[in-house]
């Protein structure tokens, strides 16, 4: 990818329900040599199950997990690329 691109593309596993974790995430990513031009976060989803099936706590762990983590992401991730003139965030849920 980075022949194609001339870009580094990197990638990391987190806790994205965690926003002590994305703002750690985000921060080293800021420190490294370059730009940060686009940033693809994709946070999976809920477990499958059938509704009449499926707990209270099992709707907040996948609110926290698609919501929140989006909501932690656009908070970080923005002010950076404006420093630059540039960016994308692309959240997948």
């Amino acid at each position: 990818m980075q022949k194609m691109t001339n870009c580094e593309v990197l990638h990391e596993t987190l806790d994205v329900t965690d926003s002590g974790t994305v703002t750690s995430s985000v921060t080293a990513i800021w420190a490294r040599p370059g730009r940060l031009r686009i940033r693809v976060t994709n946070s999976g989803g809920s477990p499958s199950n059938m509704f009449k099936n499926t707990p209270p706590e099992a709707w907040r762990a996948a609110f926290d997990q698609l919501l929140m983590s989006a909501i932690y992401f656009a908070k970080e991730t923005p002010p950076r690329m404006q420093k630059n003139k540039w960016g994308c965030l692309i959240t997948i849920t």
